[in-house]
C-alpha cells in the first residue's frame, strides 16, 4: 500500500528533513511528504509583517540627515532603518575603518556608528546595518588609491572588524556584505569568490557572537534569484559550501527594473517566482532561519531617472508599492521584514526611488499610500 502524499511548507521540509528524512516530491516549487512522517506542526499563518526603509546612509550622509531620515521615518510608522557602513568612506571623508597591517580600527567612525543605532532607538526604530565591501589585498582599483585603500585583506582581518562593530553597538542586527553576487561577477572584484565569502562570514559570525552574543547576523542579500540567475547560483554554492548555521536571517532583495513596468515582473523574472525560487532552495539546503527582504521598490519618474519610460508615475509608484506590500503580507511563508529602498531620491541617473523628493522635504504620493498601509 502506498503511503499518501501531504504538501509541505519549507519549514517543515527543513524540519523534517534534518531528523533524518530526504526530500520525497517535488512538483514544482511544491513539496510533498509521506502523511506519516510525523511533521511537527507548523502555522499557516503568515508571520506579522515589519515594514521599514533604506534611509540611513554613513557614505554620504551627516548627523544632521540621518537624523531627518529618523524624523521622516517615525512619521511614515515604519519600524525599521536600514544603513549601509563602507569599509572606506564615511559621512563625507576618506576613512579605513580597519587597517589590516596594524589591526587598528578608526575609533571616529565606529563611534558614528553606535551613535546612529543609539539615535534611531529613541525613534522607535530598529537599525540594520549592512557592512558593504570588499575582502580584497589594495590595488584592486590602482584608479582610485583612496578608495582602494579602506579594505580588509583577509577573511580573519574582516572577523575582526565585523567583532569590534558588535562590540561597540550590541543587540544590533549585521548584513554581511551587500550583494555580494555582483562583487563576485565584477570585473574587477572577482576576489570575492563564495569560498572566500563563506570563510569570511564563518569566522566573522563566530567572532561576533563572541564580542556581542545578542546580536543578530543577516546572511548577505543578493538579488537575481529566478532559478539560475546569479543570485540564485551564489546562494546554491555557499549553501553547498555549508554556510547553514553561521547566520541568523537570511537577507534578500527583489526589484523590478527601468524597461518592465508590468505588476509582478521584472527583467529578473515576476516576483512571486523569484520568491518560489527561494523558498525552495532554502528548504533544499535545510535554511529554515527567519527571512529579511532587506530591499524592494519602484522607481518613479523624475529628471533624474535617465529614463523617457512614461508609465511610471510617481502614482503609479505609490500603487505599485502598496500592491507589492500588501501581497507579502498575505503570502506564506513570507518575509518577516520588508524594506523599502529607499526614503529619498537622490541626484543620478535612476535615483527616483524614494517615497520622498530629492529636496528630503516634498513627499511623494508613495509616502503617504505606505503611512496609510502601515496604520491599516
Amino acid at each position: 500500500m502506498t503511503t499518501p502524499l501531504v504538501q509541505v511548507n519549507a519549514s517543515e521540509a527543513a524540519i523534517a528533513e534534518k531528523n533524518g528524512h530526504p526530500v520525497y516530491a517535488w512538483t514544482g516549487t511544491i513539496q510533498y511528504a509521506p502523511s506519516d512522517w510525523n511533521i511537527p506542526a507548523t502555522s499557516v499563518v503568515p508571520a506579522a509583517l515589519s515594514v521599514g526603509v533604506n534611509a540611513g546612509n554613513f557614505c554620504w550622509g551627516t548627523p544632521a540627515t540621518n537624523t531627518s531620515a529618523m524624523q521622516m521615518l517615525k512619521l511614515l510608522g515604519a519600524t525599521y532603518i536600514r544603513a549601509a557602513i563602507p569599509w572606506n568612506y564615511s559621512q563625507g571623508h576618506w576613512t579605513s575603518l580597519y587597517q589590516s597591517d596594524a589591526k587598528t580600527f578608526d575609533s571616529v567612525a565606529f563611534s558614528a556608528v553606535a551613535s546612529f543605532a543609539q539615535e534611531a532607538k529613541t525613534y522607535g526604530l530598529t537599525p540594520i546595518f549592512v557592512i558593504d565591501g570588499l575582502i580584497a589585498p589594495a590595488g584592486v582599483y590602482p584608479s582610485n588609491p583612496q578608495y582602494d585603500a579602506g579594505y580588509p585583506v583577509t577573511p580573519q582581518d574582516f572577523a575582526l572588524a565585523c567583532a569590534q562593530l558588535a562590540k561597540d553597538c550590541p543587540g544590533v542586527k549585521w548584513e554581511i556584505i551587500n550583494e555580494p553576487n555582483y562583487y563576485a561577477t565584477s570585473s574587477t572584484t572577482t576576489l570575492l569568490t563564495p569560498s572566500v565569502y563563506v570563510e569570511a562570514l564563518k569566522a566573522a559570525y563566530s567572532a561576533m557572537k563572541v564580542a556581542d552574543p545578542t546580536c543578530v547576523v543577516h546572511l548577505g542579500p543578493v538579488s537575481d534569484l529566478t532559478f539560475g540567475g546569479s543570485g540564485y547560483v551564489w546562494l546554491s554554492n555557499i549553501y553547498a559550501l555549508g554556510i547553514v548555521g553561521f547566520f541568523d536571517v537570511f537577507s534578500f532583495h527583489l526589484y523590478t527594473w527601468r524597461g518592465n513596468r508590468t505588476w509582478g515582473t521584472s527583467d529578473e523574472g515576476p516576483l512571486n517566482v523569484q520568491i518560489s525560487a527561494i523558498n525552495s532552495l532554502r528548504a533544499k539546503f535545510l535554511d529554515a532561519t527567519p527571512s529579511c527582504l532587506s530591499e524592494t521598490g519602484w522607481q518613479s519618474l523624475t529628471t533624474n531617472s535617465g529614463d523617457t519610460d512614461p508609465e511610471m508615475t510617481p502614482e503609479l509608484q505609490s500603487q505599485y508599492l502598496v500592491s507589492w506590500l500588501s501581497e507579502l503580507k498575505t503570502m506564506y511563508p513570507n518575509p518577516e521584514v520588508v524594506l523599502i529602498y529607499c526614503l529619498q531620491d537622490y541626484d543620478a541617473p535612476g535615483g527616483d526611488w524614494g517615497l520622498v523628493e530629492i529636496d528630503g522635504v516634498t513627499l511623494k504620493p508613495s509616502f503617504s499610500a505606505v503611512q496609510s498601509f502601515l496604520k491599516g
